[in-house]
């Protein structure tokens, strides 16, 4: 069943679709509408492998893991020049065909304040069908092998190491500080969505063998010196640090935000 929305826009690999009244032409006076998508709203299938038990009911069973998300958008294109609807024919059959093989689908419902998206490549033949010297209908098949749509809005926190103050401690309260220069290093990392996500970390120098942990929790720490300007990005969810073009995925292990939402999180580095 197609799931038709009001007031979105679609987008991928540059080509862009509306599905509200008067939308804007292209450069080429293309106007392209998207009136069914099929795939996006709904869940996915779980993919499972039970095996019947012998003799008894039911099936032993085990993880399930979701499938996969096909996308499939259909639309009309409005042209308005005959060479125009040729031109709009072409850009259909270019999307993601051409240089770029995969491509950010980002489904913007615009009067809701929400923007959605997720990684997708071709999941089939671009179709198009032309009715008339000025319209043509046409229909997308997208295949994401990440079946989560993130948010397009990146949610971001920016942390300074901790920094003590200038006053004096006490032994019999360890790490009791004073002094009005003491800098926290502290602040809470927010996940909006309702389903587990990895985070990025950035560090950037100078600093030596920087980390940061949930407090009273897990810890992640980037072995290294790097000096003033420079920077490596460790992302957790593909478990690889980057720094200057160069990868080393041996480098960080997997963590996700299951440890991580709405809770306080720390920044060290010597």
């Amino acid at each position: 069943m197609s799931e038709p929305v009001l007031s979105q826009t679609i987008m991928v690999d540059g080509f862009t679709a509306y599905d509200y009244v008067d939308p804007p032409a292209d450069t080429d006076g293309n106007t392209f509408i998207w009136q069914t998508i099929e795939g996006w709203f709904g869940g996915v299938a779980p993919r499972g492998n039970p095996v019947d038990r012998p003799l008894l009911d039911g099936a032993h069973d085990g993880p399930a893991p979701f499938e996969g998300r096909t996308v499939t958008i259909s639309g009309t294109l409005l042209a308005a020049t005959r060479s125009g609807l040729q031109v709009g024919l072409d850009r259909l059959s270019a999307i993601l065909s051409a240089g770029t093989r995969r491509s950010a689908l980002v489904v913007n419902e615009t009067q809701r304040g929400a923007s959605r998206q997720a990684m997708v490549r071709l999941g089939g033949p671009t179709l198009v069908d032309r009715k008339s010297t000025y319209q043509a209908d046409w229909s997308l098949v997208l295949y994401a092998a990440d079946p989560l749509r993130y948010s397009s809005i990146e949610h971001s926190l920016d942390l300074l190491p901790f920094l003590a103050g200038s006053g004096r401690t006490y032994n019999l309260i360890p790490n009791r500080r004073y002094g009005a220069n003491t800098r926290p290093g502290t602040g809470t990392a927010m996940n909006y969505g309702n389903t587990d996500t990895p985070p990025v970390i950035t560090f950037t120098g100078p600093c030596t063998n920087p980390g940061i942990r949930i407090v009273g929790g897990n810890q992640i720490q980037y072995m290294s010196t790097l000096v003033a300007e420079e920077s490596v990005i460790i992302d957790c969810g593909a478990a690889r640090a980057t720094s200057a073009g160069t990868v080393q995925r041996s480098a960080v292990p997997g963590i996700s935000t299951r440890c991580w939402t709405n809770r306080a999180i720390s920044a060290s580095a010597r």
